[in-house]
């Protein structure tokens, strides 16, 4: 095996104590190519249609139910879950094969659609309010829960932990996904209709078709910005056109939203006229800096894992879009099936094994382990990267150490070690059970995410006092 040494500053903000400088290191892996793929509903043809982003073209079409509406990914990318309208089902796709290997049948008409991060849920959205439950292990609603009333769309996302999904449809819901039960339901607009959740699990983003605005003579639509540690309205923001889909950068930086339509009155008459716009929204600072003029009206978008490009779907033309998140420009345009409208994204060949970078000791003497001191606990931080995010890890299956004899945590938490806005994990383990000797040069870390991915990391350390 290969190793590499990576040097992260500590921000200068941080506490005297912090101003060291963290030595860490991750295994380095052979590196696989990777391949993106959209996975896009077409309602008019009954088909999903699997996009090569790179080669801009169709590699397969799936047939599913009647008038696919959205699809949504597992974790893994090795399931596709499609909602159809018209049957009343969830058709489930195995990604390895594009092939349907089972449709689960749902409550009317369903729409929406997430996935828990550990794969273990499904949850939909259906006629009348109802969201259903889909245990992925027997692919059979579990439960059916109460959460609002859908009337021109709805919108599901679920927190990085797992432990809440957030639901527009009409008012914002949120879903205890443990109990299956709704916690809080409050209004953050006028018909609210999508939703995302910020990377750190600190902000959720509601799109409202409809404000208020009389002097301008139009219901212009705004995206509500929700601290999701009070579940409260902190920010709202004004968009000229009735948002809709809503999608985020990984790095948390900027949101993506359609804008399909407008609604304007003249005094004279009132009615929507159809939009063609992306509004571009800085999340720092709450504001739209640009709108991204399309071929034809938007429907679905997703965002690839690298942040580097959007997926949208376009109706009308038969389309989707592809845009570049640097310049804000439209760079292709793919054509897909009849009326496309839902999309997700699934990158494959990804590698078994995860690196991670792990920090020892973060911001006090770094690296340093004391074997002469059997009691004392060594703080260890996996970093939340570009490419890994820490939320996803399953704490109780971490063990570091000594390589071959590493050990359990004692406690854990979720904090954020680095000061860069995202969430790491921090865990604590007694010097005396991870049988790191006098004169060791390495600790190694091993684990698991919550959706069964491999995770590996080494750091060198130094013995003191041996």
């Amino acid at each position: 095996m290969k190793y590499s040494v990576q040097i992260i500053p500590i921000l200068q903000k941080c506490a005297p104590l912090c101003l060291l400088t963290i030595l860490s290191a991750s295994l380095v892996l052979p590196a696989a190519q990777a391949q993106t793929f959209a996975y896009v509903t077409n309602p008019g043809a009954n088909t999903v249609s699997v996009l090569d982003t790179a080669e801009k073209s169709v590699v397969k079409t799936i047939p599913v139910g009647i008038s696919p509406a959205r699809v949504a990914l597992d974790a893994n990318g090795a399931r596709a879950y499609v909602t159809n309208t018209g049957s009343n089902s969830v058709s489930v796709i195995d990604t390895a094969t594009n092939a349907v290997v089972r449709a689960v049948t749902v409550g009317d008409r369903p729409s929406a659609v997430a996935v828990t991060p550990d794969g273990a849920e499904v949850y939909v959205m259906t006629a009348g309010g109802l969201v259903d439950v889909i245990d992925t292990s027997r692919n059979a609603v579990v439960a059916s829960i109460a959460a609002g009333a859908p009337a021109q769309g709805s919108g599901i996302a679920i927190t990085r932990n797992g432990n809440r999904a957030y639901v527009a449809a009409g008012n914002l819901s949120v879903i205890d996904t443990n109990t299956h039960t709704v916690v809080n339901s409050f209004s953050v607009g006028n018909a609210s209709t999508a939703v995302a959740i910020s990377r750190n699990g600190a902000r959720a983003y509601i799109s409202n078709a409809f404000g208020s605005d009389p002097d301008l003579n139009s219901l212009a639509g705004t995206v509500a910005v929700v601290d999701t540690a009070s579940n409260t309205l902190v920010n709202t923001i004004p968009f000229i056109s009735m948002p809709d889909s809503i999608a985020l950068t990984p790095d948390g930086a900027r949101a993506y939203v359609a804008g399909p339509a407008i609604f304007v009155s003249t005094g004279y008459a009132s009615g929507f006229i159809a939009d063609r716009s992306i509004g571009v929204v800085d999340l720092a600072t709450d504001t739209v800096t640009k709108r991204i003029i399309l071929s034809a009206t938007p429907s679905g978008m997703a965002v690839d894992a690298d942040g580097s490009r959007v997926y949208v779907t376009m109706p009308s033309a038969n389309t989707v879009a592809e845009i570049d998140t640097v310049s804000d420009t439209v760079t292709a345009v793919i054509a897909a099936g009849a009326r496309p409208t839902g999309l997700g994204i699934m990158t494959s060949n990804v590698p078994e094994t995860i690196a991670v970078i792990m920090d020892i000791r973060p911001g006090i003497s770094p690296n340093r382990i004391r074997p002469l001191s059997p009691t004392e606990v060594i703080p260890v931080a996996i970093l939340t990267t570009r490419a890994f995010d820490a939320a996803t890890v399953n704490a109780k299956r971490v063990r570091f150490g000594a390589t071959g004899a590493e050990a359990a945590s004692t406690r854990t938490a979720r904090i954020d070690v680095d000061l860069d806005g995202d969430v790491d994990m921090l865990l604590r383990f007694n010097t005396g059970a991870t049988a790191i000797a006098c004169g060791a040069a390495s600790a190694a870390l091993t684990g698991i995410t919550v959706t069964g991915r491999k995770i590996e990391g080494s750091a060198p350390i130094n013995t003191p006092r041996c």
